[in-house]
């Protein structure tokens, strides 16, 4: 039954982003996932590319998991909407058990709710961890969604998704694994975990074992066994698929890409992708171009915040709701959760 509701949980995540391009995560408080973080572990980081280039700056991804904790601290109050630490927008549903208490909460995010207040958090981390505001510009404006969204038809498609994570606590809590099977699966979540926190600097199956307090052998053997991959092949995959989506959904250069993904440079990163997918980078990026051409050949190109065309308020699709204003994990400055006079929303 676990296996089976984990595949389910994954094929609706993927449904969402194919049939709706939400990007969705999922941050756990209680659901005792710990032998399991290996499958789940891609949902828990929102696959919105712009999320994804801030947070290959680790002091700035610490401060998203600091801003975790207001989150849940304000998912007590009911499913809202705000604008995180960097400026992106998101939709947030808390995952309550069926007494009440919370679980975790899910997130549809990479949206451009508040250009204003998004300009103005990018300026500010830009400043503050060194990150290049024109860079941070261009690739908000190529991946975060300014077109309307409609709040309530974004409720019916994370409910199933909290209702499967409340059904997955509870199969969790009845169930008890071999000892054999439980330190595997719990040895292989945390090197999994560890990687996916990593993999886009330098790092070894030393690094990975260290951080796991096993050896070498035993973290290579688990991963050949149940990934059927040694570690530097699945940590290249976790590279080469980082890549595909920068490549796809942003006009980052190829050195860029190189970079943020800890490629040693950028010919060594253009081999391994065309030795990985059968394309050049460029050859890539102008196949998928063509073909998104012909599936948004009718929409508006992406807007820069702060830019005079546009709505510079709320999606039009909450505008109808009775609500109130909050931002979880406080100002831009990080100065702590506080409720703010910016257009922000209960839904």
């Amino acid at each position: 039954m676990i296996n089976r509701l984990i595949s389910e949980i994954s094929d609706y995540v993927q449904y969402l982003k194919s049939e709706h391009g939400d990007y969705v995560s999922f941050h756990n408080d209680s659901i005792p996932l710990q032998d399991y973080l290996s499958r789940l572990g891609p949902y828990n980081i929102s696959s919105c590319p712009y999320c994804s280039y801030v947070k290959s700056d680790e002091a700035v991804w610490n401060r998203c998991i600091e801003h975790q904790r207001s989150v849940f601290d304000a998912c007590s109050q009911g499913p809202f909407c705000g604008t995180c630490h960097a400026g992106v927008g998101e939709y947030v549903f808390p995952v309550s058990d069926f007494d009440g208490s919370l679980l975790g909460y899910v997130s549809l995010g990479g949206y451009g709710l508040f250009p204003d207040e998004a300009m103005r958090k990018m300026s500010h981390l830009a400043e503050k961890y060194g990150l290049s505001l024109g860079e941070l510009r261009q690739v908000y404006r190529s991946t975060v969604r300014r077109e309307p969204e409609d709040a309530k038809a974004l409720r019916a498609r994370a409910a199933p998704l909290c209702s499967m994570f409340v059904l997955l606590h509870h199969g969790l809590k009845e169930m008890g694994p071999r000892d054999e099977e439980l330190y595997e699966r719990d040895l292989l979540s945390r090197a999994t975990v560890y990687i996916r926190r990593h993999y886009t600097g330098k790092i070894t199956a030393g690094d990975i074992a260290s951080h796991c307090s096993c050896s070498v052998s035993t973290i290579s053997h688990l991963f050949k066994k149940q990934t059927r991959f040694s570690v530097p092949e699945y940590v290249r995959r976790l590279r080469i698929d980082g890549a595909r989506q920068f490549l796809e959904e942003t006009s980052l250069d190829i050195s860029q890409i190189s970079h943020m993904l800890g490629f040693s440079s950028p010919n060594y990163f253009s081999e391994i992708f065309k030795s990985q997918t059968g394309y050049s980078p460029k050859e890539y990026r102008k196949n998928e171009k063509n073909i998104r051409l012909q599936q948004h050949i009718n929409e508006d190109p992406a807007i820069l915040p702060g830019s005079d065309s546009g709505s510079h308020g709320t999606s039009a699709g909450v505008h109808h709701l009775q609500v109130q204003q909050i931002y979880p994990g406080g100002d831009e400055q990080g100065h702590g959760p506080q409720a703010s006079e910016k257009p922000g929303r209960f839904l």
